[in-house]
Order: C-alpha cells, then sequence, then structure tokens
C-alpha cells in the first residue's frame, strides 16, 4: 500500500463519518443538542460503517479493521514509556506489525480531554523506527453540529507532520 493510498484511505473515513452523522446523530452524538452517548458507542457504529465501505475494495480485502485492540505479537501495546496503547479503531493485518495501515483515535465535543495525548500516542504508532509502524494515523474529533462543515475535523498524523482536514480545508502543521 503506497502513500498515493491516502486520498482514498481518507475519503473512505469521511464517508463512514457522514455515514455516522446522518445515521446515528440523534441517537449518539448529540442527543437533544446537548447530551450524548460514551465515546465508545459511537467509534464502534464509525467501525460498523468504515468495515462495510472497505469491504467494496480490493485493496483492503486481507487488512482486519478491529476496535481497542491492543496487542503486539503475544503481549499488550505498550508507549515507549510503558504506558498501555489501546487505539480506538485500527486497520492491520493480524498477528504482527509488518502491515499496519491505519490507527485512528477520536474524541467527542464533551470530552475534557484535547487531542493532543492522542495525537501523540498516533505520532508514536506512525514513526517508521518505532515498534508498530502504522502507515497512517489520524485524529478524529466528533462536533455537535449535524450538518455543514463544523460536523468534524480530521487531523492525518505521520513521519511527524500534522496535515488538519476540516472537510473540504486542508491546513499543514509542522511541529
Amino acid at each position: 500500500m503506497e502513500k498515493s493510498n491516502l486520498p482514498l484511505i481518507k475519503k473512505l473515513i469521511e464517508k463512514a463519518l457522514d455515514k455516522l452523522y446522518k445515521e446515528d446523530y440523534d441517537t449518539l452524538i448529540c442527543i437533544n443538542h446537548k447530551q450524548h452517548v460514551g465515546e465508545r458507542a459511537c467509534v464502534f457504529r464509525f467501525g460498523i460503517y468504515l468495515n462495510q465501505i472497505l469491504k467494496r475494495h480490493i485493496q483492503f480485502k486481507e487488512y482486519n479493521l478491529d476496535c481497542e485492540y491492543n496487542r503486539s505479537y503475544d503481549d499488550p501495546k505498550r508507549r515507549s514509556d510503558g504506558m498501555l496503547i489501546i487505539p480506538d479503531i485500527i486497520l492491520h493485518k493480524r498477528g504482527n506489525n509488518d502491515n499496519n495501515l491505519v490507527v485512528i483515535e477520536f474524541k467527542g465535543w464533551w470530552s475534557k480531554v484535547g487531542q493532543k495525548d492522542d495525537i501523540c500516542k498516533i505520532k508514536e504508532m506512525t514513526d517508521p523506527c518505532g515498534e508498530f509502524k502504522y502507515k497512517y494515523g489520524f485524529s478524529i474529533m466528533l462536533n455537535n453540529e449535524a450538518k455543514g462543515d463544523g460536523r468534524y475535523s480530521i487531523t492525518l498524523c505521520f513521519n511527524k507532520i500534522l496535515l488538519s482536514f476540516i472537510l473540504l480545508g486542508l491546513y499543514l502543521h509542522v511541529p
């Protein structure tokens, strides 16, 4: 899988997010414009939609989409500081770290914690010299807008570069 597949992967993620907002906005993301369910429920539904979309693309046929998959071989995934890593969504081939493609972390509009820790985790998991070597990492913020450009924002992290996509907008951040 070459870096040229990045636009396709981003597009498929956006399709799954669009479906999440279309099908589940009122019952998961923003109930009565002030309540919500837990992040895991939103991530689970997103995973279902993304998996349905991925199955239509032959280049992803041999990959597994997993939610909160925390294994690296026979051991739990750990950051370099020893902290456990439980990624929200990963696209990989189980059993080794040779075919880790995508790691995704989510935060909801209700979260008291920002995306900074998620982005640090993703940077470590996408480090080409590190243990996990995911090709792409995305940090997704679920916002409480039902429609329009403010529904969600996606930050792409790989090779120590952050790219923020806000639907059609593109912003480049170099830390």
